[in-house]
């Protein structure tokens, strides 16, 4: 077999020692791996050059912007525009994947420029989220038909969530009062989500790899992070304030269970191969909606050991759905949360004795045990994730 100074070369071999794969399947693994990496040097220095060439153009632009006149600058900006978004589509037709990629980083960058200049040369009183909703409009339509990789797929997915969050701030919650707020904040939190795990599965129907992951990353973030955030409000009462009417508890209701139930019925309506959504993803967005809905369910109670408890149970719930999926990662990552979370408990119930030296050396003794401890389980489910991969 072909001897590569590689990782992915020392890997195969192991294999191949250890009888898992063939030589020639170790050779394959290879040479594929090979094939796909040529010209990647290139291709970067290539990205680098026309980086170069566009700082370059930029200096001079700069070093020369108020010779020029307006309606000159802003001619100039439009037909280069253009030339970009032809650039798009010509090497999109050709496929020239990484000139592709550049020219639509390239247009999302200059698209956002042209509409800061349209308002500096037409003295325009606009906002920040104004200008960045005018370019979603203008860019996702390029980047859902063109991109495929992260150079032109994460700046858009970091302007579009710029977007959304910075016009709902400036348009929407100066017009609303605080019930209002926790409406729309609701709203949004519950929607988002949902809307980019269906892109998702839209996207890889469509053999979109990388934006189906990007899809749906951020749209499990974003379940983790507002039912995370939620299993906080048990403490202090924080809704008692905001939710002061059975009209606006029965509207936030109507928001969880319409949302849950359109998430739980796919179970029943779509089979996974038409939906491309999995039972584990399901489970996993119905649990996070649970987690999210429940301290709206019952504004007025308050518990700091709710909080813990149901912050506690929602991180298990994640480590469950890691070892259905094999993601250990996502295993560890729950392990090491519920630690941390009951170290806090700890920390809340004896919080006056830490100041003194015994609960400073417990606490530690405390803490390297479960760090300690947090390795083991993490060795053992491992471990059992590996057994179970071997008998199946």
């Amino acid at each position: 077999m072909e001897n590569i100074m590689s990782f992915i070369g020392r890997k195969t071999q192991r294999w191949a020692g250890a009888g898992l794969i063939s030589e020639e399947q170790a050779y394959g693994i290879v040479r594929f791996e090979k094939e796909r990496g040529a010209g990647r040097l290139l291709k970067g220095m290539y990205g680098l050059g026309a980086f170069s060439v566009l700082i370059g153009i930029l200096a001079l632009v700069a070093a020369n912007w108020q010779a020029i006149p307006p309606d000159a600058k802003l001619i100039a900006h439009v037909i280069l525009n253009i030339g970009v978004a032809g650039t798009v589509y010509i090497t999109a037709q050709r496929g020239v994947h990484i000139a592709r990629e550049m020219s639509l980083f390239a247009l999302a960058g200059l698209t956002l420029t042209l509409i800061a200049l349209t308002g500096q040369v037409f003295h325009l009183n606009g906002s920040i989220g104004g200008a960045f909703i005018l370019w979603a409009m203008l860019c996702t339509p390029f980047i859902l038909i063109y991109g495929r990789t992260w150079i032109s797929l994460l700046p858009w997915l970091g302007g579009f969530l710029t977007a959304i969050f910075a016009g709902v701030d400036e348009y929407l919650m100066p017009h609303l009062n605080d019930t209002q707020e926790a409406l729309a904040v609701i709203t949004l939190g519950t929607v988002l989500p949902l809307a980019f795990i269906y892109g998702a599965a839209s996207a890889a129907k469509a053999d979109r790899g990388d934006l189906q992951k990007l899809l749906f990353q951020t749209g499990a973030i974003g379940f983790v992070f507002i039912a995370s955030v939620a299993c906080q409000l048990w403490y202090d009462d924080g809704l008692r304030d905001v939710i002061d009417t059975p009209a606006l508890l029965l509207q936030i209701l109507g928001i969880f269970i319409f949302a849950a139930l359109g998430t739980a019925l796919t179970k029943y309506l779509f089979v996974e191969e038409q939906t491309g959504i999995s039972g584990e993803t399901r489970l996993f967005m119905f649990g996070s909606l649970v987690a999210m809905a429940s301290p709206f369910i019952l504004p007025e109670l308050e518990s700091d050991m709710l909080a813990a408890a149901s912050f506690i149970a929602y991180w298990l719930f994640l480590g469950l759905i890691g070892q259905r999926t094999g993601r250990q990662g996502l295993v560890s990552l729950a392990i090491t949360v519920v630690a941390l979370r009951i170290y806090v408990i700890y920390l809340e119930l004896f919080g006056s004795l830490l100041m003194t030296g015994f609960g400073l050396i417990t606490s530690g003794l405390i803490l390297i045990g479960m760090v300690w401890g947090i390795r083991k389980l993490s060795q053992a489910v491992g471990k059992i994730n590996l057994e179970g991969d071997s008998y199946e």
